[in-house]
């Protein structure tokens, strides 16, 4: 079984390099996005936490994943359901560290070996 694993994976790093050969570089959101699976809204809340080495706030990732130009957007609460789904995705990984949270404050913030891991994983 541990062998298929591998050649799944090399079978998927080779169409992942002919990919990127027909429609260039991917940019950022889109490298976490195929390497770790995940939807646009949690490679954006994955991309902004790797962008600061502070925590965010929930308005900010609202303001910055979630809502539309014109100012609307889900109910505010998609947010902690957002950040819920990329645990489990990143969990999925066996990642190192986690995404804590500061109770109260609204605030998230990736553990420096997760974001370390994931810098790692998406290296250009």
């Amino acid at each position: 079984m541990i062998a298929d694993v591998e050649t799944l994976r090399a079978e998927v790093e080779s169409l992942r390099g002919r990919l990127a050969g027909l429609i260039g570089a991917p940019d950022y959101q889109t490298r976490l996005r195929m390497e770790f699976g995940l939807t646009p809204k949690q490679a954006g809340i994955l991309a902004l936490f790797m962008g600061v080495t502070r925590p965010v706030t929930t308005e900010t990732i609202y303001a910055n994943v979630y809502e539309h130009e014109n100012g609307d957007g889900p109910d505010f609460p998609i947010v902690k359901v957002g950040i819920s789904q990329l645990r489990r995705k990143l969990a999925s990984f066996q990642a190192p560290g986690g995404i804590s949270n500061a109770y109260g404050t609204g605030s998230y913030q990736l553990s420096p070996d997760l974001r370390a891991w994931v810098a790692g994983r998406v290296a250009a």
